[in-house]
Parts: structure tokens; sequence; C-alpha cells
């Protein structure tokens, strides 16, 4: 029997989706703390939500993301109306998973006129890495490694040349998922 997920109806969440004994399971977390219940930790096994941890403190990311087989996006929460099973409408967005860990942005810029803020940094394995935040994301920062076809400083022209202003740089919170 599906634990009730009415009241959870069009949240955001990240989810891993993976397969597992013949069956598609999904363990999601809500991207967003909600007043009365807190962050929502749900576990869904082929349609069905077999549980729910109301004020979840514990974070996504300690699943093992990094394996081929598992799938990571974010998505709002729908019911199926003909069968009554839950499922993910993906999100317009790719995101990989927060970090464990907060992390330093030196290079952070704001489009004030268009609501916007980007962040880039390079990890010590050279990788980028960038969080934002804007209208289509309805302003939740999103973590994100990027390709390295364009150059950190690169990247950061192009803002500019966007109307982006480079501001104080940055820490990237890994239990508020803000930069700070």
């Amino acid at each position: 029997m599906s634990k009730d997920v009415s009241d959870m109806l069009g949240f955001a969440f990240e989810v891993t989706k993976f397969e597992q004994s013949g069956k598609t399971q999904f363990v999601a977390r809500s991207l967003d703390e909600h007043s009365e219940i807190g962050f929502v930790t749900i576990v869904i096994i082929d349609g069905v939500v077999t549980k729910r941890y109301d004020n979840c403190s514990q974070r996504i990311t300690s699943l093992n993301v990094s394996t081929p087989s598992v799938e990571y996006y974010h998505a709002s929460l729908e019911v199926d109306v003909k069968t009554g099973l839950v499922e993910f409408d993906a999100l317009p967005y790719r995101a990989n998973p927060y970090p464990e860990k907060d992390q330093l942005f030196s290079d952070v810029y704001v489009h004030v006129d268009e609501n916007k803020v980007w962040a880039i940094t390079e990890d010590t394995s050279g990788n980028l890495i960038t969080v934002y935040k804007n209208d289509v994301t309805k302003q939740r920062y999103i973590y994100q490694e990027i390709s390295n076809n364009q150059t950190l400083s690169q990247r950061a022209q192009s803002k500019l040349q966007k109307g982006y202003i480079k501001v104080n740089p940055g820490t990237f919170s890994s239990v508020d998922r803000k930069l700070n």
C-alpha cells in the first residue's frame, strides 16, 4: 500500500532512479524545506511510495549516484490519475548531486535585471563546477559540473558580456544549499 503523498504533489525533489531485483526504485528528497514537515525523503518502488520520512536531514548524496546504472535529476512529484502510481516529471535543467561539504566559489556573478546568480570554480582535479539560480530553477541553487570546452576565464568573460556583474566570493553551503 502506498504511503500518502497528496500533500507533496508538485513539490520539487532531487531524485535517484535505479533498478534493483527487477524493480524500478526511486529515492527522492525535497529540494525545499517546508515549514511543517521540513525536508521530506520518500522511497518509491514501481510507482508505490513504500517509505516517507518527514524532517529528514540525510542528504541524497549519500547514495552512490556515480554508479552508471543510477540516474540523478531534479523533478516534480506527480500521481498518474489513471493508475494512481507516483511518477516524477523532470525539471527543465541538468543537475548534479549537491556536494557533501561546503565549497568556495571565488568567481560569483549577479545579473540584477534578470534576477540571476552564477558562480564558477575549478576543483582540485581541474573540473569546472558551477552553482546558479534563476527563474527557471525557481530561485533554487543548482549544482552542476560543466564541460571543459571553455576555460573558467572564458566562461566568466561570457557572463560579463551578457550583463552580469562580478561580486564578492561566496561559499556554497552543503547544508542550506545557498551561496553565502
